[in-house]
């Protein structure tokens, strides 16, 4: 009886616990500064997006400019 009960117990918190992670898992993709104290001001997703972009623009400038 007593090994019935700390059974359920182990499962309840084993479920809780992947139920938690599962949930935890979906919100971060669709929020990518989520857990950032500050919002996306100073998120190091955002900043890494912006230098992704600076980048992308400077070789469309040098390939146009090596094209001339």
């Amino acid at each position: 009886m007593i090994q019935d009960i700390i059974t359920y117990i182990i499962l309840i918190i084993v479920f809780s616990i992947l139920g938690y992670r599962i949930m935890k898992y979906f919100r971060k993709k669709a929020d990518p500064c989520n857990g950032c104290s500050s919002g996306c001001s100073g998120c190091p997703v955002d900043d890494l997006k912006k230098e992704i972009e600076e980048k992308k623009r400077e070789k469309e400038k040098n390939r146009v400019t090596s094209n001339i």
